[in-house]
């Protein structure tokens, strides 16, 4: 890309503001972090709508909603309450890996001593993750780092 195609006014006030701060004390180039924290920001919303789904399919077949957990919790009772829950749990992990929640079931495999229930239950009773905006100044941060590394990469 030559230096004519750098239009800055392509992304919003927020984004070139915060950017231009954190360039500065970066010492980097400023449409560089504005690119970087665009793609980071692109890069976490993919990555957080396939873990939001998985989360969304997940309370709907368990019936496990953050309200009926917190529920349960308040009358002091735990994952060990609901039926079927470990079983559940473990096909849920192999079905949805986005959640994180190991293997799962497998019928060639011992049992790995995971407690699923207790891991989705943990999951579950968490409100999803908020995906930054492009300004958010973490985010952009996280891009001038990244910015900053492929400078510090570079032959001289």
């Amino acid at each position: 890309m030559n230096n004519n195609d750098r239009n800055p006014w392509k992304f919003c006030s927020r984004v070139r503001n915060v950017a231009k701060v954190v360039a500065g004390e970066y010492g980097v180039d400023a449409y560089a972090v504005m690119e970087a924290a665009v793609a980071l920001q692109r890069q976490e919303r993919e990555t957080m709508e396939e873990l939001v789904e998985a989360r969304r399919m997940v309370r709907k077949e368990t019936g496990l909603s953050m309200e009926r957990i917190y529920r349960l919790e308040d009358s002091g009772k735990d994952h060990t309450a609901v039926a079927d829950l470990d079983c559940k749990a473990r096909s849920l992990a192999r079905e949805f890996p986005a959640l994180g929640l190991g293997r799962g079931f497998e019928m060639e495999s011992n049992f790995d001593g995971v407690d699923h229930a207790a891991l989705l239950w943990e999951l579950l009773r968490k409100a999803d993750p908020v995906i930054r905006s492009q300004h958010d100044e973490s985010l952009v941060r996280e891009a001038a780092e990244l910015v900053k590394g492929q400078y510090d990469e570079v032959p001289f």
